[in-house]
């Protein structure tokens, strides 16, 4: 029972990848370089420049940047509050 919100966590962390693998495709396909060697540090780079790019675009963040923050929030929300119950009650 204590292991519980690991699996919404893990979950959410598979969103997060998908919508990060979606903006990178995007900007490449709009002529950003993606540096697949620094991947993982620049991402937020990338997050940002998608931000930027679909505010210009159609005046608002586009649905991955959204889909990103919030499945990136939700797995530390569920990830602290499993570390937090297997704590309690290990």
């Amino acid at each position: 029972m204590k292991y519980i919100y690991f699996l919404p966590a893990a979950a959410a962390v598979f969103w997060g990848i998908i919508s990060s693998i979606t903006i990178t495709s995007y900007l490449q396909k709009r002529g950003i370089k993606i540096n697949w060697f620094l991947y993982r540090i620049k991402i937020f780079q990338y997050i940002n420049d998608y931000k930027r790019m679909t505010i210009e675009e159609t005046g608002s963040p586009g649905f991955w940047y959204y889909s990103f923050t919030i499945s990136m929030a939700a797995a530390l929300f569920f990830t602290l509050c499993g570390l937090f119950l297997y704590r309690a009650f290990h």
